[in-house]
């Protein structure tokens, strides 16, 4: 313990006319020594995800119900335990330990989670999370949303013979193709509507289709999705080893798709990479008319448009263009 928290545990015994001991000029104060108010201050230096891997089910009762405050599960950021390591996920060890005897004890606690997406699926599945609304997934990618936000599609061509094969099978629209879809997407009907904010930080490397598919596949699929969102931000991944080399990832492409392709009721926020000017117009058009702050960076700057767009009014955009 540094003198700084025994000066503060020396001062809060003075107020509380409890006498101080000489152990405490020496250095060697225990930990459940010092009183809750003096635990909370030091332990909200750390990590909350630190915090609770320390404390919780060592046998400690007062620590244990410390470890559980609302000040230290309200916000969880899994990320954090790997920015002193090379690893690009959490270890199995950790990861289990906190599913089995963590979280499902404090999920209904849980508000806001960070997590790279290898590690979300264990995550997610270790409780119910009735109070979660704030959703950061690291190393965003299409297969990503493919597995969790849709599950295992199949075109209509392809299931026709086996449909009768499955229970959970919807038939639905999309880009003008009936698909069927299988239910076992990672995040159920709950988190559908729960989650109102939302960061994807994207780490895609291998892309296969074109810009406006990926529009489609995966930026559209995911605002479609969530069907409360307000909030949606798509970031890119930086590399910590090289500060200055920074990964972009697919811009958003609306020109040549439906009007109705990334439409939202309910989104007032959205921070995203676009191709050029005619995608800015398209989303100031009025699919997003509840939009009211805008971030975007525009890669390429195109000459005036000839297209009209009815454009509707914000009361924040902010342009950052770049190339």
């Amino acid at each position: 313990m540094n003198k700084e928290s025994i000066d503060k545990y020396n001062i809060y015994r003075l107020k509380k006319n409890i006498p101080l001991h000489l152990n405490m000029n020496q250095h060697s104060v225990h930990l459940l020594d010092l009183p809750n108010e003096l635990l909370f201050i030091i332990l909200r230096k750390l990590e909350n995800v630190d915090v609770l891997y320390s404390l919780m089910n060592i046998n400690n009762q007062r620590l244990d119900s410390i470890a559980q405050d609302q000040i230290f599960t309200n916000v969880l950021n899994f990320v954090s335990i790997l920015q002193s390591t090379d690893e690009i996920s959490i270890s199995g060890s950790i990861l289990n330990r906190f599913c089995v005897n963590i979280l499902p004890t404090i999920h209904e606690n849980v508000k806001s989670l960070t997590a790279e997406s290898v590690s979300m699926e264990c995550i997610l599945g270790a409780g119910n999370y009735p109070n979660l609304t704030e959703l950061k997934i690291f190393n965003f990618n299409k297969a990503i949303a493919l597995r969790y936000f849709i599950g295992k599609i199949f075109m209509c061509f392809d299931l026709l013979k086996k449909r009768l094969a499955y229970k959970n099978v919807e038939m639905l629209t999309f880009n003008n193709t009936y698909v069927f879809c299988l239910d076992d997407s990672l995040f159920g009907q709950n988190y559908k509507q729960q989650i109102t904010n939302l960061t994807l930080i994207s780490n895609e490397d291998n892309i296969e289709m074109t810009q406006e598919e990926y529009t489609q596949n995966v930026y559209a699929i995911v605002l479609t999705f969530f069907e409360n969102l307000k909030h949606l931000s798509v970031v890119v991944s930086f590399i910590e080893k090289y500060p200055g080399l920074i990964r972009n990832y697919p811009c958003l492409s609306l020109y040549e798709l439906p009007p109705t392709t990334f439409f939202s009721p309910t989104l007032t926020k959205l921070c995203i990479n676009v191709t050029n000017l005619y995608d800015v117009y398209a989303l100031l058009d009025g699919r997003l008319k509840q939009l009211t702050i805008f971030i975007v960076q525009v890669e390429f700057i195109n000459n005036p448009i000839s297209i009209s767009y009815t454009m509707v009014s914000l009361c924040e955009v902010l342009l950052s263009l770049f190339n």
